[in-house]
């Protein structure tokens, strides 16, 4: 008979799936605040995410010793402040760190930053689950919140991705769902009138959200204070756009990054006349990166009778329409102009036309979103779309007068690239590294003084006068420049095996104190002891943590620690293939996601039916399905390139091997630990695993062995450490 006087609690499903919203919201807009803190490179995601899921193990310990419903509603309570706190501080980094417009953190920085901000979001969201699982003593709640989680995070991404991108900002995003967290458990109470309970909620709900939006301004204007006057901004799907106005001229700052200046006619067109003056007499030019609006008028002033831009973001379009010059919007809207609205690598895989010109301008490719326009598989994609004697040109980052080191790693891998691809490849040295490749060596200039003839027959670019043309295509440092550049030990950048996590350490690294080479994969190898260190320690204290009849427990968790490694790993490589192949859409990975939190969800249920009846043949199951996953995505992930549907069937079934496992091992410590509940410690072997998955796939193996190596590779884990664990669980009783 239940006591009148005890409180009352929601029901643990519930609370799971305001969880999920709460946890895949705030997950979500940090990963969002970090892509645009350090020049979109995943690289600083896949470092977040480690501590974020050490954090989130850490506290799941913690949580396991603190009474369930009164540790929920200290962590409710906490959790949207504590959120709020945690995006304001990575938004305004680049202030607070005095950084320069445009300027990224040190390594230094960069790790100081996750390990003050990643580490307690996930800390928060690991002490909230575990006290919603310890709200009822039933020995299949935890599994039916683990459930109601991944059901929570489903329609969160989904809400997010179909309805509340581009028109709701992360803040506020966030926010509302810890208003939904904090109304469930502090005003539920089946003895509360519902209309109550609703009225409460609504008002909890209109309070939080009002104080996101006011701090949603407020961040933005103070991100960008001392730089001029704020005219405009948007969030879009893709980026956080601003606009301001400083000295009778307009800058455009993306994610905090400055990226254009208008009007400014001299320098920011230079591609577009160096790719055009490569031809005798070009007709057609296709255009492949951000910002098409500027480049319209230099591409016309050439006399091409067709020019097409591809560009992704509409958002943003909307939002500078507005804004740009009268002879821009004039341009726009010139009949021979056409803008695409898809992703360029998108655009590629379907074109039928030929142009005579394609140019790729995109950022530094320091990210996989970018470093997909200069792979092998990209330059010939954008060789079928040339027409004969056409010629693609590539600008990467450099400098005039001197070639750093990351940017002849990045220089290097580019033109081992194009050569593969390309009988001819010139190389230019101007404000950026300037490459030009076609099949036909003839129609490559490199001389300055036939460039400045085709200039002057034009009457192009009042910018680009001989002198200019002299110094970008100085033979001389031309030769020397790219003998540098082939000295380097960079590989070709290839889809499936990007080379731009490790150019994003190089440079991160290199404003550590300068470091060299050595000093980089010094940092490397200490980064990855490092962690294993902190994951053997969580994992010591989860197996002290029980108290057990034999050494079974501690099986378990190195179990689940090593299936939670597989399915976090084989998560990022199908992010990576999809991203590949069908563009590096916003939405897209959030459906992506989705479908894996879908996977989750029925893998758990599954998962406690067959732990119920038969927990030692569920335990062989879990086991060989795992090592199973990993041998067919070895062979599956790769074609995902190609047939990005595929990568979406397969995302699924990921979720469900790794949900199959939770339910699995948690009856198998149970049957063999005494109290307290194995709940916590289970929880952190598993994201322990998936902290470790995440630093040697984002870091490491994709990089070194590419989406099947990677595959194989854990494989041979799950091989090893399954066989281990099924063989010494064979002789404990119980």
């Amino acid at each position: 008979m239940s006591d009148p006087s005890a409180p009352s609690t929601p029901h643990p499903a519930l609370v799971g799936g305001c969880v999920g919203v709460f946890a895949t919201a705030l997950q979500v807009s940090v990963s969002r605040e970090l892509l645009g803190l350090w020049g979109g490179s995943e690289l600083a995601v896949a470092l977040s995410l480690v501590l974020w899921l050490l954090g989130l193990s850490a506290c799941s310990l913690l949580a396991s010793r603190v009474a369930p419903f009164r540790g929920l509603r200290i962590a409710s309570l906490l959790a949207g402040p504590m959120a709020m706190l945690v995006l304001l501080g990575l938004r305004l980094s680049p202030w607070l760190l005095n950084l320069p417009a445009g300027g990224e953190p040190s390594l230094a920085a960069l790790l100081l930053l996750v390990v003050l901000f990643a580490a307690p979001a996930g800390g928060l969201v690991g002490f909230v689950f575990t006290t919603a699982a310890g709200l009822s003593p039933g020995k299949t709640d935890a599994t039916v919140v683990y459930i109601f989680e991944a059901v929570g995070s489903l329609l969160a991404g989904s809400a997010f991705a179909l309805l509340l991108a581009g028109w709701v900002p992360h803040l506020v995003v966030t926010a509302g769902s810890a208003a939904l967290l904090f109304g469930l458990v502090f005003l539920h109470s089946p003895r509360r009138p519902p209309l109550t309970f609703l009225l409460g909620f609504c008002m909890v709900f209109l309070a939080f959200t009002f104080v996101a939006w006011r701090l949603e301004a407020w961040s933005t204007a103070q991100s960008l204070r001392g730089k001029g006057t704020l005219i405009a901004a948007k969030e879009t799907p893709y980026t956080r756009a601003a606009v301001i106005e400083r000295l009778g001229e307009r800058q455009l700052y993306l994610d905090g990054r400055l990226a254009d200046t208008f009007p400014e006619p001299y320098d920011k067109a230079i591609d577009v006349h160096l790719s055009l003056l490569q031809r005798r007499a070009p007709r057609s030019l296709l255009v492949l990166g951000a910002g098409p609006a500027d480049r319209v008028e230099a591409a016309l002033s050439h006399g091409l009778s067709k020019v097409v831009f591809v560009e992704m973001d509409t958002w943003l379009q909307k939002l500078l329409l507005p804004l740009w010059p009268a002879s821009t919007e004039r341009a726009l809207r010139d009949p021979r102009v056409s803008i695409k609205n898809e992703d360029g690598r998108v655009y590629l895989s379907h074109c039928r036309e030929r142009f005579d010109a394609i140019l790729v301008h995109t950022e530094a490719p320091r990210s996989l979103s970018v470093a997909r326009y200069h792979t092998v598989e990209a330059f010939a994609a954008a060789k079928n779309a040339l027409a004969p004697g056409g010629v693609l040109t590539v600008t990467t980052a450099g400098a005039a007068s001197q070639l750093s080191q990351t940017a002849a790693i990045g220089a290097k891998a580019e033109l081992a690239a194009l050569r593969q691809v390309f009988g001819a490849v010139e190389a230019a040295f101007g404000l950026e590294i300037v490459f030009h490749a076609s099949d036909s060596r003839d129609e490559l200039t490199p001389f300055a003084d036939e460039l400045a003839r085709r200039l002057a027959r034009r009457g192009a670019a009042p910018g680009l006068y001989p002198g200019r043309l002299v110094d970008i295509y100085d033979r001389h440092r031309a030769e020397a420049f790219v003998h540098e550049i082939e000295a380097s030990l960079a590989r070709p950048g290839e889809d499936l095996r990007p080379t731009a996590h490790l150019w994003a350490v190089a440079q991160w690294a290199q404003k550590w104190h300068g470091a060299s080479t050595g000093r980089i994969v010094a940092w490397s190898g200490a980064s990855i002891i490092m962690v294993l260190c902190l994951a053997a320690v969580v994992m010591g204290l989860a197996t002290r943590a029980l108290r057990r009849r034999c050494q079974g427990p501690s099986l378990g968790l190195w179990a689940i620690a090593s299936t939670g490694l597989c399915g976090m790993s084989l998560q990022i490589v199908s992010l990576l293939v999809y991203q590949v192949g069908s563009g590096a859409l916003y939405l897209g990975l959030s459906l992506l996601l989705g479908l894996f939190m879908a996977g989750l969800a029925a893998g758990a249920w599954f998962g406690k039916r067959q732990a119920r009846q038969e927990p030692r043949r569920a335990v062989w199951i879990s086991e060989g399905a795992t090592l199973s996953l990993c041998l067919v995505s070895a062979v599956v992930l790769p074609l995902g390139a190609e047939h990005p549907a595929l990568v979406l069937a397969f995302s699924p079934i990921v979720g469900a091997v790794t949900g199959f496992a939770f339910p699995v091992f948690l009856a198998f410590c149970r049957g063999h630990a005494t109290e307290p509940d194995p709940i916590g410690p289970v929880t952190a072997a598993d994201h322990v695993g998936a902290a470790v998955g995440a630093l040697l796939t984002g870091l490491f193996l994709l990089p070194w062995l590419g989406v099947s190596g990677t595959a194989l590779a854990l494989a041979l884990q799950k091989l090893l450490l399954g066989a281990w664990v099924l063989r010494r669980a064979a002789s404990c009783s119980g």
